[in-house]
């Protein structure tokens, strides 16, 4: 699972979508709307894609343009602005939150990142939102249920940095669960280490992507721990479940485009700009491999995906007054 792979995979997919979506369909005119959208200038996949982009604009009339540093110069002043920010690595490079746009989503970002960044906002109503990385704790330990429901004793990895989420993370579970946190900081082999005895007396392994300790460099060494002793993983992402993991709750390129879609047609409805969150649209993966191997039989992916929508409530947002 190569990080640089699937993040040009998921690039290109999302361009290929946003610029098809049509969004010139929604108020104001087409003509006076400008998409910036920033993407890491290293991601061949965004920058050849310019071109399929250019192509839409000569049929929907309007501007969307993909770029690696945010523009100089003066916007004019009757364009309606749009910027989007694609992923960790520019919303971490950025400098200085823009304040010639009318209107900034980050898409695909981790909500601590998201969080720190926007407490150098200027105006705590500046409007500026997200849609966050992964899924919210509550989803993932509502899937964990539905999956394992027998299973009490999880093993909870996480960074020795995230012990604030850690304590979310198993507030959540309540009284039900008996929870056994594995911290995963700069030694993998003592982590390993104590890993193996906590198999012992668990069922499963819950991998919340909020506790920074499953990554691509660690994620072999806890499937290969955890299926010597036919414990199953749950947690992270799709990618996560090819990979190996038993099965993750995860939002795909296009659930995600019209997400973002949706915030920026309410915005130029009503001016309200939707609160900051986690996608509320999302589909249940399964590694039926895994579960063979595990002599898990376990609900389809569809039934568990409608399961988990039906418990989760509608989400809230915070209206913010535009740019003028």
């Amino acid at each position: 699972m190569k990080k640089d792979a699937l993040t040009a995979s998921w690039t290109m997919l999302w361009w290929l979508l946003l610029a098809t979506s049509g969004l010139v369909m929604a108020s104001p005119s087409p003509e006076s709307i400008r998409i910036d959208v920033l993407t890491p200038g290293d991601n061949r996949a965004g920058l050849a894609f310019q071109q399929q982009i250019d192509i839409k604009q000569q049929n929907f009339q309007q501007s969307i343009r993909v770029l690696d540093t945010l523009p100089a110069g003066t916007p004019e002043a009757s364009t309606y602005r749009i910027l989007l920010i694609l992923g960790d690595q520019q919303l971490q490079a950025l400098q200085a939150w823009p304040d010639d746009y009318h209107l900034t989503i980050a898409v695909h970002v981790d909500p601590m990142l998201f969080t720190e960044k926007r407490q150098q906002l200027p105006s705590p109503d500046a409007p500026v939102t997200a849609l966050f990385s992964g899924a919210p704790m509550e989803r993932q330990w509502r899937l964990a249920q539905l999956v394992l429901p027998a299973a009490r004793h999880w093993i909870i990895p996480f960074h020795e940095l995230h012990h604030a989420q850690l304590s979310q993370a198993l507030q959540l579970a309540g009284d039900t669960m008996e929870l056994h946190s594995l911290s995963w900081g700069a030694s993998q082999h003592d982590a390993i280490k104590a890993l193996q005895p906590m198999l012992d007396r668990s069922d499963a392994i819950l991998a919340f992507n909020q506790l920074g300790a499953i990554t691509p460099d660690t994620i072999r060494s806890i499937l290969l721990s955890a299926y010597r002793q036919g414990k199953p993983v749950i947690g992270m992402d799709a990618a996560y479940v090819r990979a190996g993991v038993l099965a993750a709750a995860d939002t795909s390129v296009d659930q995600y485009t019209l997400e973002t879609e949706q915030i920026i047609r309410t915005w130029l409805e009503d001016g309200s700009v939707t609160e900051a969150r986690y996608p509320t649209t999302f589909s249940v993966h399964i590694n039926q491999r895994v579960a063979k191997s595990l002599n898990l039989v376990l609900p389809d992916e569809a039934t568990l995906t409608r399961t988990l929508m039906q418990q989760e409530s509608p989400p809230t947002g915070r209206a913010h007054e535009t740019l003028e």
